[in-house]
C-alpha cells in the first residue's frame, strides 16, 4: 500500500494533505488486517487516498465537543486535527499523536466489526463524503465536523447491513433501510443489520 501512496501523483497536494493521507492509510491498514489480496489492498489504498483528499479539501471546522457515544465516528476529524497547529502554532506532541493513532485504529476496528467487505465500506464512506460535498444545499454543512461525523455514522450503519454479500440486501431491502431511517425508526434500523 505504501507503493500506492508513492505512485500517486502528489502534485497540488499540500504537505498537510500528504501527511493526512499517509496517516489515514496507516490507520486503515492497521484496522483491516484481513485485506491481504493485492488488488484489494490497491483498491483500499485508492479509497483511503481519495477520502483523505476530500476531507482535507473540506477542511471542516472542529467540533467543540463530541458525544462519548459518537466518538468512534469522529476518527477522521481526530486524525485531521493532528495536522493542524493550535492557537500558539504548536502541533501535538508525540505522545498525543501516538494516542490519537491508537484510538483511531481501535475506533475503526469497532466501526467495521461485522462488515464483510471492508474495502467496499471505505469506498462507500469516501463516495458518501464526496457526494455530500457536491450537493449545493449542503455547502455550509460539509464544512462542519459534526455533520461529517454524523455522515460517517450513517455510512457505517449502512455498510453494516453488508449490502454486497447479504442475500436479502436487494434494492427493496436497501430501500426499506432508508425508509426506516427516514421515519426515524432507529430500533428497526439497528435490527435490520
Amino acid at each position: 500500500m505504501a507503493q500506492s501512496l508513492l505512485s500517486e501523483p502528489l502534485a497540488g497536494l499540500s504537505v498537510r494533505e500528504q501527511v493526512f493521507q499517509a496517516t489515514l492509510l496507516a490507520v486503515v491498514t492497521e484496522a483491516t488486517p484481513g485485506v491481504t489480496n493485492v488488488a484489494q489492498q490497491q483498491a483500499l489504498a485508492a479509497a483511503v487516498m481519495a477520502l483523505a483528499k476530500t476531507y482535507a479539501w473540506l477542511n471542516p471546522n472542529p467540533e467543540a465537543t463530541v458525544p462519548v457515544a459518537d466518538k468512534d465516528f469522529g476518527f477522521l476529524d481526530a486524525l485531521w486535527r493532528l495536522q493542524i497547529p493550535d492557537a500558539n502554532g504548536q502541533f501535538k506532541g508525540s505522545g498525543d499523536i501516538a494516542q490519537t493513532l491508537e484510538d483511531s485504529v481501535m475506533a475503526l476496528e469497532r466501526l467495521l466489526e461485522g462488515v464483510e467487505d471492508k474495502v467496499r465500506a471505505i469506498q462507500f464512506l469516501n463516495n458518501l463524503v464526496q457526494a455530500a460535498s457536491n450537493v449545493t444545499s449542503l455547502k455550509a454543512d460539509v464544512k462542519d465536523a459534526t455533520f461529517l461525523r454524523e455522515l460517517v455514522e450513517f455510512g457505517v450503519e449502512f455498510v453494516k447491513t453488508n449490502p454486497t454479500v447479504n442475500a436479502t440486501a436487494t434494492d427493496t431491502a436497501v430501500q426499506g433501510f432508508l425508509d426506516r431511517l427516514w421515519r426515524g425508526d432507529t430500533q428497526q434500523v439497528k435490527q435490520a443489520q
